[in-house]
């Protein structure tokens, strides 16, 4: 993902827009064990220890190894454009590891989320 000629930045996983003014992020665990080098092509083989299912990614399947850096680097340029909008993001993740947004618990995102 690259920036735009309009300054936006898009490499999100899981966004949900709450409000007009307040966005909530589920489900980002932000963990890698590190079974190869960011964008590296792996060949899963046992349990799946970087999400929420073991089976995520099934043993015996390809997948991208994350470029966390570069995840850190979009969430920490959306977290500014959005400030700078007067708009917020909450991440909401159960026992996720991000450390870019203000953390909530998910009964608070849930809440955020109910229209009034």
């Amino acid at each position: 993902m690259r920036d735009n000629d309009d300054g936006k930045f898009f490499g999100f996983s899981a966004i949900e827009a709450v409000r007009p003014i307040r966005y909530a992020i589920e489900g980002l665990l932000y963990r890698n064990t590190r079974d190869g080098k960011p964008n590296d092509i792996v060949k899963r083989s046992g349990a799946d220890a970087n999400h929420f299912a073991p089976d995520y990614f099934k043993s015996g399947s390809y997948r991208q190894v994350p470029d966390l850096e570069f995840s850190e680097s979009a969430y920490s340029k959306a977290r500014e454009a959005f400030r700078r909008d007067g708009r917020s993001v909450f991440d909401a993740t159960i026992g996720g590891k991000l450390t870019v947004f203000p953390k909530i618990d998910l009964e608070e995102a849930i809440d955020l989320c109910r229209v009034q």
